[in-house]
């Protein structure tokens, strides 16, 4: 064999390795194969705005979903998000039925028991009434009132406490009233079935008609998007994209697009 030839059949075998390596690579990066998977599953709530929530067409929107969209971008993944009555997300992840749960989950021990959470926001708590207060409810003293909540949230838990202070201190007990979701929460108030709920400082922009905040902010918590304990390689991929966020400026301008900027965090946490 000649040596041009040798050395022509060496070049072409190069130029292969360099062309399928060239492929592999670009493969990776559409396919989100870098980060092990290509899509992102998340069950929310779609009825807190401005958080998660669906327009007439049936599209979800809102600053989380905002920034789970950010998310997708720094991963180069795709992002599949499907509603559901909030009581069935935490259940839904702990079996494993999607990646993330994301519907402005505060931080609290009796979570951490069940699922991890990535932080991305604080959030403090307001009492929210019928406009005009026809109940006159105290913020500062709610015993004795029919309080709305939807079922497993915050607004759950909250009320409880406030339930057990009552009861601890001899004065009348909270009727807690458990719904699905916060439109019925508010429906509720609205309709005169019960007399407050609690809501989150993010949304007190977005409450519907008939609704506002009443007293100060009290007890902020943490917000965070939950996992599956097991599910550790998409909780990292997805901490490691906020913290990102955080540093090049985009978290912050999701944030103040949506006017939220006030409970905005520095870091984000993984927890426990």
């Amino acid at each position: 064999m000649h040596r041009n030839s040798i050395r022509t059949g060496g070049l072409v075998l190069s130029l292969f390795i360099v062309l399928a390596l060239v492929a592999t690579s670009c493969s990776s990066s559409s396919d989100g194969d870098d980060v092990g998977f290509d899509v992102i599953t998340v069950a929310t709530g779609a009825s807190y705005p401005p958080d998660q929530y669906m327009l007439e067409d049936g599209t979800i929107v809102g600053w989380s979903v905002d920034i789970l969209n950010e998310v997708g971008k720094k991963l180069d993944v795709e992002v599949k998000i499907e509603n559901m009555d909030f009581p069935g997300i935490l259940p839904a992840i702990e079996a494993g039925r999607f990646d993330i749960g994301s519907s402005s989950y505060g931080v609290t021990d009796e979570r951490l028991e069940a699922v991890d959470f990535v932080t991305y926001y604080t959030n403090g708590q307001f009492v929210a009434v019928a406009t005009g207060n026809p109940g006159g409810v105290d913020a500062a003293d709610v015993c004795g009132h029919r309080f709305a909540v939807t079922q497993g949230s915050l607004s759950a838990i909250t009320a409880e406490a406030m339930n057990e202070d009552c009861e601890s201190s001899g004065s009348d007990s909270i009727e807690i009233l458990e719904f699905n979701n916060a439109s019925d929460v508010y429906l509720s108030i609205d309709s005169d079935r019960a007399d407050m709920t609690v809501v989150n400082a993010s949304t007190l922009g977005n409450l519907p008609d008939g609704i506002e905040p009443i007293g100060e902010s009290f007890q902020p918590r943490k917000v965070g998007f939950i996992f599956h304990k097991d599910n550790t390689e998409v909780r990292d991929a997805v901490h490691k994209a906020i913290g990102e966020m955080i540093e090049d400026g985009s978290y912050m301008a999701i944030l103040e697009e949506w006017g939220i900027e006030a409970g905005a965090n520095t870091v984000t946490e993984v927890l426990p």
